[in-house]
This record gives C-alpha cells, sequence and structure tokens, in this order.
C-alpha cells in the first residue's frame, strides 16, 4: 500500500516559545521526528503544509485579524522545525513543502483553501498512487482538522488517518477527534 505523510505546519511559529505557541508542540514534533527517522519506510511519499504569510497578512492583529504575526514569509517562524526537517530529508523519499496562507488578502487554515497547493497536493496522490494519507501537525482546531475537511470534501475521506500522538493540542483536540469520529476517520 502507498502511504503518504502529511505534516501539517511543522513551523517554529507554533512551537512553545514561538509568537503563536501551541502547548507541548516542541514535544509533539520531536516526539514525529523521531516517528520519521523510525517509519519512514511505511511511506513513499512526505508533504509537509507551511503557514506563509506576507506582513500585512488579514489575519494578523495589527491588520485587523485575529492573531499575532507569524510565519512572515522568510522569517525565522516561518521556518520548518529543524529536527523534523532532518529527519524528512533524511529519508530518501519524495519530500514536499506546499504553501498556503501566502495571499495578503486571504486566509487559509487549510492547505486545500490555497489553489496552488491543493492542485499540488491532489497531483501528488493521484500520481503516485497513494492509497493512505496519515494526517499530523500543529493546531489541531485550526489547519488539522480544516485540511482533513478539505481532504474529505476532495473524495480521499476513505483514504485518510489521523496520527493523534504526533497532534499539537490548541484545544486538547475536541473538535478534530469530534469530526473524525462522525465521518468515520481512522486515528492510529
Amino acid at each position: 500500500m502507498k502511504k503518504l505523510l502529511l505534516i501539517i505546519d511543522p513551523q517554529y511559529s507554533f512551537l512553545d516559545m514561538g509568537e503563536l505557541p501551541v502547548k507541548g508542540a516542541t514535544d509533539r514534533m520531536d516526539s514525529l521526528s523521531e516517528y520519521v527517522k523510525t517509519n519512514s519506510s511505511d511511506y513513499d511519499t512526505i508533504v509537509m503544509t507551511v503557514d506563509y504569510h506576507p506582513i500585512n497578512h488579514c489575519s494578523f492583529k495589527c491588520n485587523g485579524g485575529i492573531w499575532p504575526t507569524h510565519c512572515v514569509q522568510h522569517s525565522v517562524g516561518a521556518a520548518i522545525y529543524d529536527p523534523l526537517l532532518k529527519s524528512v530529508y533524511n529519508t530518501n523519499k519524495k519530500v514536499f513543502a506546499l504553501t498556503k496562507g501566502d495571499i495578503s488578502t486571504v486566509e487559509e487554515y487549510s492547505i486545500m483553501d490555497n489553489h496552488n497547493s491543493s492542485k499540488e497536493l491532489l497531483r501528488i496522490i493521484e500520481r503516485n498512487d497513494i492509497e493512505q494519507i496519515d494526517v499530523c501537525g500543529i493546531m489541531s482546531r485550526f489547519c488539522v482538522l480544516e485540511s482533513i475537511k478539505g481532504l474529505v470534501k476532495s473524495g480521499h475521506k476513505d483514504k485518510i488517518n489521523v496520527l493523534l500522538d504526533f497532534i499539537a493540542h490548541d484545544d486538547a483536540n475536541k473538535e478534530l477527534i469530534e469530526y473524525c469520529k462522525e465521518n468515520e476517520i481512522k486515528f492510529i
């Protein structure tokens, strides 16, 4: 079975000391780094999503949004967590990084909301004959959940598994768990 590991927003801005910290995110990403090292043979492809905001992004409080300034293009906060990045690139698998939130006037929690990146992700799934998509990452109630919803809408519900041990909790994953149970999405 051909599997894809989809890692949502493993970026410095969301780590414990970042501009928009998620409690426990660093520990979860460290655990995910170890998981990738020991389980990379299970995957054919790895995709990481990246919040990649221009400095004048509409979601920032200083621009009338609800979030602190985070994941600004070309900043340390936008960078992928280095231990995870090294683990991923040492797998010798097909690795992709797809951006979202890169238009100043558009909020995009889901990778499927970004026109170019969603097309590319669907192309990756199709071209690589992906049969299973294991999803994990940071900001469960927002970016992880919304990306799962987008994959469901695109017809990939039966391929999705959620790696709950590698999701940083912004709300104890309550909404994510409820949605997955309602839609019969598996947890592994």
